[in-house]
């Protein structure tokens, strides 16, 4: 025969068990219920933010048809003028100003020189690694100069079909304006 203290202590133990697990349970459900919610949103979210993206790349788009016009051809990299310098040559010297590296890189067109410079023989063949990354670094550097000025000036200067010195002039107004 059992012992009914034994029984009652055994039933005691296991609903204080059952409890325990009904508690361990219902916190489990509330934060499964909470990062429901917090990934809901979140998809929501993202979901807001791709129609937006959407929204705003189709308004650019369309402003850029309808107040820019048609948009201008780029140049085929083997249509270069033959009157641009290669960069190595063209390349400005450390005592030139920051202005007159500016008007240069314009006026001398610099990254077609570059370009052309990238293409030829001597740099495919006979330059050596430390050469080529001190030609890209200037160059980068250059284009940063340009870049810095481009920010601070309120114009951008137009390149006109055939350059003379009034478009000098206008690269060089467009080069004092931003350095003040």
């Amino acid at each position: 025969m059992i012992d009914p203290r034994c029984l009652i202590d055994h039933l005691n133990s296991i609903s204080a068990l059952a409890q325990s697990n009904q508690h361990a349970v219902q916190q489990l459900r509330r934060q499964l219920s909470d990062m429901q919610e917090i990934m809901i949103h979140g998809l929501c979210l993202n979901q807001q933010l791709l129609k937006d993206l959407s929204l705003l790349s189709t308004s650019v788009r369309r402003m850029e048809n309808h107040l820019l016009g048609d948009r201008p051809k780029k140049v085929s990299p083997w249509s270069h003028p033959s009157n641009v310098t290669p960069f190595t040559v063209s390349a400005p010297s450390k005592n030139k100003s920051a202005s007159e590296v500016f008007v240069s890189f314009f006026y001398e067109d610099y990254r077609v020189g570059f370009e052309l410079d990238k293409k030829s023989e001597a740099w495919k063949e006979d330059m050596d690694m430390p050469e080529k990354n001190r030609i890209r670094d200037l160059f980068g550097k250059i284009k940063y100069v340009v870049k810095i000025f481009l920010m601070h000036s309120y114009e951008f200067p137009l390149i006109p079909d055939d350059p003379t010195k009034k478009y000098k002039e206008v690269l060089r107004r467009t080069a004092t304006a931003a350095e003040e």
